[in-house]
C-alpha cells in the first residue's frame, strides 16, 4: 500500500497528511461471524495494525465493509444486518475529510479483483467521493509473483509433498 501511495501520489508531491486511506474489505452478513467464521474478526485486527502504522505516518486511515445488504439496501438483504461499517457511511465521510487525494486498497479481504470489486472500488466509491482524486491499488491477483507462488502451492498440494494435501478419499454410492 505505501509503495502505490509513493508511486501515484508521492511523487506527484502528495504527502501522507493529504491522503486518506480506504481499506475495503468484503462484507458479510453478521449471522456469519456470530455462527463462528473469524474472517470479519481477522479484517479487523488487520485494520488495527495498519491503522497504527499508517497513521503515525500522517495517513488518515478508514474501514469499510462493501456490503451488499443491510439496511438501506433492497428487500430482502435489507431483513438482515451486515458487516460495519458499512462503505456507503464511510466514503461520504472520506469525500467530507479533510485530505485532498484518496487511495483505495482491497489487500485486507481481497486476493483477486473481479467485476464486482473492481465496480465497488473504482466506480461506486469514487461516485460517493465526489470527485475527490482517488487511486485504486491492485490486489495480488496483478502481481505476476504472487501467481507464480499460488501455482506451485497447489502443484505441491496435488503431488503431496506440500503443507496441503487434497482429500483422495472418495465416497461409495
Amino acid at each position: 500500500v505505501y509503495e502505490h501511495f509513493k508511486t501515484e501520489l508521492g511523487s506527484k508531491g502528495v504527502t501522507p497528511e493529504e491522503t486518506c486511506l480506504l481499506f475495503a474489505c468484503h462484507g458479510n452478513p453478521t449471522r456469519i461471524s456470530k455462527e463462528g467464521d473469524p474472517g470479519s474478526l481477522y479484517m479487523q485486527n488487520n485494520y488495527a495494525a495498519l491503522h497504527k502504522t499508517f497513521s503515525s505516518q500522517g495517513f488518515d486511515t478508514y474501514l469499510a465493509y462493501q456490503n451488499h445488504g443491510g439496511k438501506g439496501t433492497t428487500f430482502p438483504q435489507n431483513l438482515f444486518p451486515w458487516s460495519s461499517p458499512p462503505d456507503t457511511e464511510v466514503v461520504p465521510r472520506i469525500a467530507k475529510a479533510a485530505g485532498s487525494h484518496v487511495l483505495i486498497s482491497g489487500a485486507i479481504s481481497f486476493v483477486v479483483d473481479n467485476s464486482e470489486t473492481l465496480f465497488d472500488k473504482a466506480i461506486d466509491d469514487r461516485r460517493m467521493l465526489n470527485g475527490k482524486p482517488t487511486v485504486v491499488t491492485p490486489v495480488f491477483n496483478d502481481n505476476p509473483q504472487f501467481a507464480k507462488y499460488l501455482a506451485s502451492v497447489l502443484a505441491s498440494a496435488l503431488d503431496g509433498t506440500g503443507p496441503l494435501l487434497r482429500n483422495l478419499k472418495t465416497s461409495e454410492h
